[in-house]
């Protein structure tokens, strides 16, 4: 995408008359930024997020990966009172549970998609575990990890919206 600029330049050194040059990816990372949620996505850029049976989201970027509950989960858990997370450092193995959230519900095991390494946890929950309540894709992440192994057999965004529509999602 290309424009002319014509006129009298207000900053210094700049000629009147130049040709801007914008790149499709700029313009593509401001709508994202500016459209996160829309996109599901927690960073500002368009990465992909996928979703497991067991309603934890991932979201990969290479070889590091942030995991949390789906919104679908917390709406179903109620309100979270109480978030247990693994120490940084910790292996995780996929399959295995990796984390614990209590609600005025019930208690409920998060679990891992991929094998990796806790590089980070969401400390914010210790004080805020309700952020899993408003936001679970944004600020109610649970851990960030590294060396995540390949990411397979999980559903896009719009299969796992379709499963959310199955009796099996309410088990």
């Amino acid at each position: 995408y290309q424009r002319r600029v014509h006129g009298r330049s207000t900053v210094p050194g700049v000629s009147t008359l130049e040709t801007v040059h914008l790149r499709i990816e700029d313009m593509l990372a401001r709508a994202v930024r500016q459209n996160a949620r829309f996109f599901g996505t927690t960073a500002s850029r368009l990465a992909p997020v996928f979703f497991t049976k067991s309603h934890e989201w991932i979201d990969v970027e290479g070889t590091n990966a942030t995991l949390g509950l789906t919104d679908f989960a917390q709406n179903e858990l109620g309100d979270v009172v109480f978030v247990e997370l693994p120490d940084v450092g910790s292996k995780v193995a996929a399959g295995e549970s990796f984390a614990a959230v209590e609600s005025v519900k019930a208690t409920s095991e998060c679990y891992s998609p991929v094998d990796g390494e806790v590089s980070e946890q969401n400390t914010a929950l210790a004080d805020e575990p309700e952020l899993l309540n408003k936001d679970p894709q944004g600020a109610g992440w649970l851990i960030k990890m590294s060396n995540v192994s390949e990411v397979t057999g999980l559903m896009n965004k719009a299969d796992y919206e379709a499963f959310c529509e199955t009796d099996e999602a309410h088990h």
